[in-house]
């Protein structure tokens, strides 16, 4: 007999436009639109449950479900600097037990705007930013330390990308200001 998960995500007018993608053992196995309820039936055991909006996913939970046992979350918004995300708790507004392990990385992510940062400079300053936030956490082991290096070039291909952007307007500006002469 298998396990039910319901995850109910309660109305909000933040990312109400959104849906939030559920992963259940590393598959995607749904979405939910605001104020409403997904059903998912699995079998019996621990299963590993994220969230994901956009790129950014939340943090990871262990859940154990019993045959014919029906458990049902809550999934709710958690606001962030630079990045938000869904996280998921007990009926009773407790977090779930059993910690997954450290956060998934935006290694390609940080790269890709990186890149991107020489054509857009702000990109590449969102790069930047992202970047050392996201090394900050691996360092404490709240985020999973393989993406370091895709992080770490895409920071400093930001960075770059974003000062040449900033000395080429400088530049523009002060040419257009300057006297034409004869």
């Amino acid at each position: 007999m298998n396990a039910t998960l319901e995850i109910h995500r309660k109305s909000s007018f933040l990312a109400c436009a959104r849906r939030v993608h559920i992963w259940i053992d590393n598959q995607e196995v749904g979405a939910i639109a605001n104020g409403k309820t997904a059903s998912v039936e699995l079998l019996p055991g621990r299963h590993v449950i994220a969230t994901k909006l956009g790129m950014t996913f939340g943090p990871e939970s262990i859940l154990e479900l019993g045959a014919g046992q029906t458990m049902r979350l809550f999934c709710k918004i958690r606001m962030g600097m630079m990045q938000s995300s869904f996280a998921l708790f007990r009926e009773d507004g407790s977090k779930l037990a059993g910690d997954a392990g450290p956060a998934r990385h935006h290694g390609a992510l940080v790269l890709t705007f990186g890149i991107l940062g020489f054509l857009f400079g702000i990109l590449g300053l969102a790069a930047l930013i992202q970047g050392i936030l996201d090394l900050g956490k691996m360092s404490k082991g709240e985020m999973d330390s393989s993406g370091r290096v895709l992080t770490t070039i895409g920071m400093v291909l930001g960075g770059v990308g974003f000062v040449l952007n900033l000395l080429l307007l400088i530049g523009l500006f002060v040419l257009r200001s300057a006297p034409l002469h004869g």
